[in-house]
């Protein structure tokens, strides 16, 4: 059957281009496409037009050599082109070995690329989040200063009233201490007074 846009039988055998079947069969590229065109070999197309290329089932090609390797009816068949390379069928199994490995590594690298990318994502998140924490803490520590800061000057105001409270204390501490000997200086005279006008009273002075 003609393979244009065919699913493979054996995905894991793979795909190979026109050129590479038809040194595998030692024909040319032009008796692949007139294989592809009787169905002896699926196939499936890409592009349009003169663009337009095939791509070869694995699969196909191995039936196709066995058929041929039996039937010895048409030999010119079997080997159309004499000066075509004979590619070993187990080159094939290798080529579609090599196909799975190579897909096993990108899907490798896709997921390893997948977890950097998560982890990127992750650590521009903390680091957006340390940042406004850190703004956070920054702002409160402006805060803390300027109250700080208002402290002091009210700390010194205090301070520098108290400072004027104790001098008026010892100020009027002096006068009071002032005062009261000056009232004992004026008691001591009146008791003084007192007693000469006693004295004179009593003698008639």
């Amino acid at each position: 059957m003609r393979g244009d846009n065919a699913e493979p039988t054996r995905i894991s055998s793979g795909w190979v281009n026109t050129d590479v079947a038809a040194r595998a069969l030692g024909v040319t590229p032009r008796t692949i496409r007139a294989y592809i065109e009787q169905g002896k070999i699926e196939a499936r197309s890409q592009g349009e037009g003169v663009k337009k290329t095939w791509t070869v089932s694995i699969d196909s090609i191995h039936r196709l050599r066995d058929t041929r390797s039996n039937s010895a009816s048409n030999p010119r068949e079997i080997r159309e082109d004499p000066h075509a390379e004979y590619i070993p069928a187990n080159l094939f199994r290798e080529i579609a070995d090599r196909l799975e490995l190579r897909a096993a590594e990108v899907t490798e690298l896709r997921t390893r690329l997948e977890i950097t990318e998560q982890a990127e994502s992750t650590l521009r998140e903390e680091r957006e989040r340390l940042l406004q924490d850190l703004e956070r803490e920054r702002a409160r520590a402006e805060q803390e200063r300027e109250r700080a800061a208002e402290a002091q000057v009210e700390a010194e105001k205090i301070e520098e009233y108290r400072g004027q409270s104790l001098e008026e204390v010892q100020q009027l501490r002096e006068e009071l201490e002032a005062k009261g000997e000056e009232a004992d200086r004026l008691r001591e005279e009146l008791e003084a007074e007192q007693g000469k006008g006693f004295w004179r009273r009593l003698f008639g002075g």
